[in-house]
């Protein structure tokens, strides 16, 4: 317990000396992991960073180590081609020839991830190593805190109470991530649905002031949540 306490300290504290030195630089390099391109929560995040020139981002595509070398491949492969009809600068991290890992971790000051399953992914792609080098964030790409697995193998891992900031889809997540033993309060922030801030506006119908769903999908709710755009996640 103390150790963990202890853990998760050092790396807040690493954080404070990161922020200070990110302050001082002309160019921040931003760095997104991504398993799979079916769960990449940051288009709109992108959209905002693109437009201010201080900012340069990098996609890498982390294998998950529990497929099997086929499956690496073809998710690799299926994700890389996905991402990169849409952004440069989209990179593996596994080198098939060589049979090697790239470290990242040079080359990175703050990382966005994707999947915060540590155990799922090579040790240099971990939330807790790559907290050493640089500020880490994660948004989930669905609901989180709805169930007993939600917060007892995500909310309650190391890991997880490692990262720099949570942006969560709603107040009642935001309630519940605090509430864990190793959470410092002010690193949880909700900000809405982020995969809902590239969906049209849903169209009124009736006089009651209600939404009709848009794309068999958006509702009210979703919409008001989702529109909140992406740049919050943002602040040093």
């Amino acid at each position: 317990m103390n150790e963990t306490i202890e853990f998760i300290n050092q790396r807040h504290k690493n954080y404070e000396t990161i922020k200070q030195k990110l302050k001082t630089q002309d160019k921040i390099r931003i760095g997104i992991l991504v398993c799979s391109d079916t769960s990449f929560q940051y288009h709109s995040l992108i959209t905002e960073l693109q437009k201010d020139s201080r900012f340069v981002i990098n996609i890498f595509v982390v294998p998950m180590i529990t497929k099997s070398l086929e499956k690496i491949n073809e998710m690799l492969t299926t994700t890389l081609t996905n991402l990169r009809q849409k952004y440069p600068n989209v990179y593996s991290v596994f080198n098939f020839e060589k049979q090697c890992y790239m470290d990242i971790s040079p080359h990175i000051d703050i990382a966005f991830f994707c999947n915060i399953y540590d155990a799922g992914v090579h040790e240099l792609y971990r939330i807790t190593y790559l907290s050493q080098f640089m500020l880490t964030v994660y948004v989930p790409y669905g609901y989180t805190g709805l169930l007993n697995y939600d917060v007892n193998h995500i909310i309650n891992k190391i890991g997880y109470n490692t990262l720099w900031k949570i942006y969560v889809e709603n107040k009642k997540t935001q309630k519940l991530t605090q509430n864990t033993k190793y959470m410092p309060h002010d690193n949880v922030i909700a900000v809405g649905y982020t995969k809902m801030d590239l969906l049209p506006a849903p169209k009124m119908t009736g006089g009651g002031g209600r939404y009709e769903n848009n794309n068999n999908f958006s509702s009210s709710y979703y919409y008001k949540l989702g529109r909140i755009k992406a740049i919050k996640f943002f602040r040093i």
